[in-house]
């Protein structure tokens, strides 16, 4: 019987995460989440606005707030013309 307990409690063990890996795990997800939302960006700018679209990228790296990435993802998605994105974006 406790040996079948040993066991049991060997197989359900977490393993230990240090606090340095779960930073560079927290780094990790933050970069790729904002690597997305920026190719979110791209596509919907390329599909919207085609070339002159594109050529907001450059402003659009500057911003690393995922929270503001989100909302200009948003507000491209609803722009009625290319020129109301600009008070959005960091200066170029």
């Amino acid at each position: 019987m406790l040996k079948a307990v040993n066991e049991f409690e060997k197989e359900k063990q977490v393993p230990f995460i240090t606090q340095t890996e779960q930073l560079w795990m927290n780094d990790g997800i933050a970069v790729g989440r904002q690597r997305g939302l920026r190719d979110g960006v791209r596509t919907v700018l390329r599909v919207r606005f085609g070339a002159p679209g594109l050529a907001l990228m450059p402003r659009v790296e500057k911003v690393t707030d995922p929270a503001a990435l989100e909302s200009l993802l948003d507000a491209i998605a609803d722009a009625p013309v290319l020129a109301a994105l600009d008070a959005l974006l960091p200066p170029a």
